[in-house]
């Protein structure tokens, strides 16, 4: 089975407020790639990408 995790984060950078999503077997894997994801989409935005 597949877990998937849900995150939301805000940036005190002026990214504003991000989502991001991990999904791995094990929930805790999900979980940290979910904020993995979170965080490089922050990246991005204040990056101008």
């Amino acid at each position: 089975a597949q877990a998937a995790a849900y995150v939301q984060i805000r940036g005190s950078n002026g990214a504003g407020t991000l989502y991001g999503v991990g999904m791995d077997s094990d929930i805790v894997t999900a979980s940290l790639k979910a904020v993995a994801s979170a965080a490089t989409r922050a990246q991005q935005k204040v990056a101008g990408k």
